[in-house]
């Protein structure tokens, strides 16, 4: 019998909803909630007043309780993420035993019931969710070439699946629901060329409808689906060298390995399209814009004009609109310094906020600062304050208060005004 702890671990994990609450993950290692077993994960809620309960215990699979035979993988497992269904995408790693592998709760969408029998090894599981309530489950399997995708329903039915077939035809994981019962996800063929129900591909972005069939399939080089809007539109992100053209946009070109962000309509047409020169974080606002925030050297064009860096990694971010127009950017750095970027929310006031770490000393505007940090942006790029230091994950509010959680210590949860 396990003695509970008199603090949890660091965070695994923070997500925030639409409504202001919160819902954070804390790995508890070798000792944990009363009858939860030496290993596993703890789910706890905050409601927008700051009062936590804990809402459900991911166990390993030693466990018996409420999540039994589910585990995360290591011992303890050191990170989960996860989210809310309709709040913002969000994507689950799962480690499945041979057994029953169910995941409801109050909080989280139900994920299917004997989704895994014996002839399968070390089986692992993607999960995305929609505002409905619907579950998405890419499984796949370390003995077979080929997997699945699951639909569960708001009671953890199952719907339908659709499995990569012939052998070595790979589904997602990246997946994206698009909000209307059915799924984006990536396909690659190792060998023949497949089809779906919508013509034969050697790979791509496939559009799976509500009941499982191919409304469509689209070459998408290097890229994968970020975000749908509930008009049906699809966010796009991928890498390119030479000339890249999506069908509907204009080409593309680049001497060197580039990347490009794309919004796609309904039917898989590109509306928009732009290439950056270095990788760039994307979070979608909930009216659709888009906020970019890209770590690079020497000069980057985001679509407001060039930036050029001032230190040896600078920080660019930027708004750009949901029909591809650059609102704003700005860029930060110091002389010398170096700055990782480690995670952005983007507000429905149409603020940013930034978590980074800092290398050297660089000033956000107000004053400078060193190692972990958090920055606050308005709606016009404009400074408004800095925490430091800090290290951990953020989200945003509808007000556009920042909910932070630390990594270090025992794990700590904040309500930071916007």
């Amino acid at each position: 019998m396990c003695t509970p702890c008199p603090a949890y671990g660091t965070l695994g994990g923070l997500v925030v909803g639409t409504s202001g609450e919160a819902f954070a993950a804390v790995p508890w290692g070798s000792c944990g909630e009363p009858n939860a077993g030496p290993d596993g994960i703890g789910i706890f809620g905050i409601d927008p007043s700051g009062k936590v309960s804990t809402l459900d215990d991911v166990l390993d699979a030693s466990d018996t309780g409420f999540m039994q035979c589910l585990s995360l993988g290591g011992s303890p497992p050191s990170l989960l993420s996860f989210g809310i269904a309709g709040a913002s995408h969000w994507m689950t790693t799962f480690y499945v035993n041979q057994c029953e592998y169910n995941a409801a709760s109050s909080t989280m969408p139900s994920v299917g019931t004997q989704v895994t029998t014996s002839v399968f090894s070390n089986p692992a599981a993607y999960v995305e969710g929609d505002a409905a309530g619907n579950t998405f489950v890419d499984l796949y399997w370390s003995n077979l070439p080929s997997n699945a995708v699951f639909k569960y329903d708001t009671t953890g039915k199952e719907v339908w699946s659709v499995f990569g077939m012939p052998p070595q035809v790979r589904l997602g994981p990246e997946m994206v629901a698009d909000g209307q019962g059915g799924v984006y996800v990536l396909a690659s063929a190792a060998g023949a060329p497949f089809n779906f129900g919508c013509g034969f591909t050697n790979g791509g972005l496939l559009h799976l409808g509500a009941s499982g069939q191919c409304l469509w399939n689209e070459p998408l080089p290097g890229g994968a689906p970020l975000r749908a809007l509930p008009s049906g539109q699809l966010y796009v992100k991928g890498t390119f060298q030479g000339t890249l053209t999506l069908p509907g946009c204009a080409a593309m070109t680049s001497a060197s390995s580039s990347y490009y962000v794309a919004q796609l309509d309904a039917s898989g047409a590109c509306l928009w399209s732009e290439s950056i020169a270095a990788s760039p974080d994307v979070q979608v606002y909930p009216d659709g814009d888009l906020l970019l925030t890209v770590p690079y050297s020497g000069t980057i064009d985001l679509g407001c004009g060039p930036l050029t860096s001032v230190g040896t990694k600078d920080l660019a971010v930027a708004h750009v609109s949901a029909s591809g127009a650059c609102a704003w950017s700005r860029s930060f750095g110091g002389a010398g310094a170096t700055i990782a970027f480690d995670q952005a929310s983007a507000d429905a006031t149409g603020g940013a906020a930034e978590a980074v770490t800092v290398t050297g000393s660089v000033d956000f505007g107000g004053g400078l600062v060193s190692g972990g940090a958090l920055f606050r942006l308005d709606a016009s790029g404009a400074f408004r304050w800095q925490y430091a230091p800090f290290t951990g994950y953020i989200g945003t509010d509808p007000c556009g208060a920042v909910i932070a959680g630390t990594q270090t210590g025992a794990g700590v949860v904040m309500k930071l005004a916007p």
